[in-house]
């Protein structure tokens, strides 16, 4: 059944229902129901888009560094290992070499230093890996490794 509220000047119907167990459920529903957006709900949620959209492109702009400086550490660790690989292998003599750019790689120069170490017999051998004048905002990535003297000669007394 259909019952009207008192006050009509609510603008309001209600709808009533008895069930079995003759409670009563009422639904309300507004005569003016608005079908579309105000022009401060459309400007709010474009403020709310605009943000995200900045809060994203900034996250997207960081990222992008990140990787490209990853990638750059990694070739760097790559080539220094190579380098040291062939002074260990004997493919490069043992002597020091400061700022040699790579052939292939023209972005890229290494330094071999080679000094004393504290144990007698052994060399310490740093291979710094670096990048070339363009590409200067990069840290080195420097390689040590303690190797045998190939001129040291051991005292007659300890030999056996």
């Amino acid at each position: 059944m259909i019952r009207k509220p008192a006050n009509s000047a609510l603008n309001q119907t209600a709808l009533c229902t008895a069930d079995n167990r003759r409670r009563i459920r009422c639904i309300r529903s507004t005569r003016n129901n608005r079908k579309g957006l105000s022009l401060l709900e459309v400007v709010l949620g474009m403020a709310i888009m605009g943000a995200a959209m900045a809060i994203i492109g900034n996250m997207v702009g960081l990222s992008t560094r990140s990787a490209g400086e990853t990638r750059w550490q990694s070739q760097a660790q790559i080539l220094c290992d190579t380098v040291m690989a062939e002074v260990t292998a004997g493919a490069l003599p043992l002597e020091g070499v400061n700022q040699s750019v790579f052939p292939d790689r023209p972005e890229w120069m290494h330094t071999i230093q080679i000094q004393d170490s504290e144990l007698t017999g052994l060399l310490q051998v740093d291979v710094i890996v670096q990048p070339t004048e363009d590409q200067s905002l990069l840290d080195p990535y420097q390689l040590t490794r303690l190797m045998p003297d190939p001129d040291y000669e051991p005292e007659q007394g300890l030999v056996q």
